[in-house]
């Protein structure tokens, strides 16, 4: 040991070039542990309240028709409360949300119509009557006397968005007259709640959110002038996205909801906003990882491989003395574990504040008022990235460094070694 520390203390350079290619390498390669092992705990932190909604939901065919009953559900068509009970009693559902749609018409001015605006007491179109057993499943309530339970409000209540109460000069207590599309039913209700769409606009939609009017299911039977027993979608809010499969299983094979008419729709948005782009920053830095590790281990070999020849006339001498082949890879296996043991150190150092800028910039965007208003609209919580460290990776991160090294150099002096002592010394 002690001669190996003087020949490091005697060729500084050279101890410094491998000092900085260690490092390099072990660097980029505890940054790609910090970053799997922190995103894995982040993702662990996504709490959804209700769980993560699985949609079931009418295929539209090309014509534009709905393959499973339409909007305008009735005791005939749509998915059936026994079907929806039986489903709903499977241990991976942990909520479940009834929607019923009725394209409809009102007598208030609705927001961003391009056609001429209604006046008192003419019917409007374009807006969605959507009763539904849970709305805060779906919107934030702001306002009014209203349950989180939707079913409790009184069969002449309805609920509806600021904009539109604002736009129209509205108040909670005033009244509203709803009907259906072909106003064959009209019902005067009386705005009992308000709610806040957090979704950002989307141009594929048919009827603006804010238009839409919200009832409960006593409402829209009244409306209706009939019995619901059925309902154009229901959400199935499941405990992990790997029960997808199961629920499919439940769905269309145990219960016989026809594939043809229907599909399972799920909502991935917050995965696609937050982890996704997180997954993407992962594989870019473990790619860049591979690429500089490769990189390294050439440059550690032909490195290597110089100082060996260099030092040729030495272990042809220690050879001649008596010194034993394994006390002379050790001695040279010993230099480079020093430098790699010290590099390690600083690599830590360096890897963790490499992570924390990048750790910031990651904060900055789950901080973001998008993300926040998409975590409200979901019900979901998620709380800040933390730097996670994962005792078990960044060991075998050390420990496989630390064997590429002593095998490089047990292959490289092997070649060397087999030689003679004057043969070797003759090398030069």
């Amino acid at each position: 040991m002690r001669r190996g520390m003087k020949y490091l203390m005697r060729n500084r350079k050279k101890t410094a070039i491998l000092f900085i290619l260690f490092t390099i390498t072990s660097s980029v390669l505890l940054t790609t542990v910090l970053m799997q092992s922190s995103i894995n705990n982040f993702k662990n932190s996504l709490n959804y309240t209700n769980g993560i909604e699985a949609k079931l939901e009418p295929i539209i065919t090309s014509s534009g028709k709905n393959g499973g009953g339409g909007r305008n559900a009735s005791k005939s068509s749509g998915i059936s409360t026994q079907k929806v009970e039986e489903i709903s009693d499977s241990e991976i559902v942990s909520n479940v949300r009834y929607n019923l749609e009725i394209p409809g018409k009102t007598n208030v001015e609705l927001i961003n119509i391009e056609e001429e605006q209604a006046t008192d007491g003419e019917i409007n179109d374009n807006i969605l009557i959507s009763a539904t057993n849970n709305l805060k499943l779906e919107k934030d309530v702001l306002d009014g006397n209203i349950e989180t339970d939707i079913t409790k409000i009184s069969s002449n209540e309805i609920i509806i968005s600021d904009l539109l109460l604002e736009h129209n000069g509205l108040s909670i207590g005033d009244k509203m007259i709803l009907s259906d599309k072909r106003e064959t039913y009209q019902q005067e209700y009386v705005i009992s709640g308000v709610f806040k769409n957090l979704a950002p606009y989307d141009s594929n939609d048919r009827y603006l959110v804010e238009n839409n009017v919200y009832i409960g299911f006593d409402g829209a039977e009244l409306l209706l002038g009939t019995e619901i027993d059925s309902y154009n979608s229901v959400s199935f809010f499941i405990k992990s996205i790997d029960d997808v499969g199961m629920l499919e299983d439940i769905i269309f094979n145990q219960n016989g909801i026809d594939a043809g008419k229907y599909k399972i729709v799920i909502n991935d948005k917050l995965y696609n906003d937050i982890i996704a782009p997180l997954e993407n920053i992962y594989s870019i830095t473990k790619n860049v990882g591979i690429i500089v590790l490769i990189i390294s281990i050439f440059i550690f070999l032909i490195f290597i491989s110089l100082m060996i020849k260099q030092r040729y006339y030495e272990i042809g001498v220690l050879l001649a003395l008596g010194e034993s082949k394994t006390n002379i890879i050790k001695q040279f296996i010993l230099e480079n574990i020093i430098v790699y043991v010290v590099s390690f150190v600083v690599s830590t150092v360096v890897s963790f504040g490499m992570f924390s800028v990048i750790l910031g910039s990651i904060n900055e965007l789950i901080q973001s008022e998008d993300i926040q208003n998409l975590l409200v609209t979901l019900d979901a919580k998620v709380d800040s990235m933390q730097l996670a460290i994962d005792p078990i990776l960044m060991l075998f991160a050390f420990i496989a460094i630390l064997l590429s090294i002593i095998i490089f150099v047990i292959v490289l002096l092997s070649k060397v070694l087999i030689k003679q002592p004057k043969e070797i010394m003759n090398l030069n």
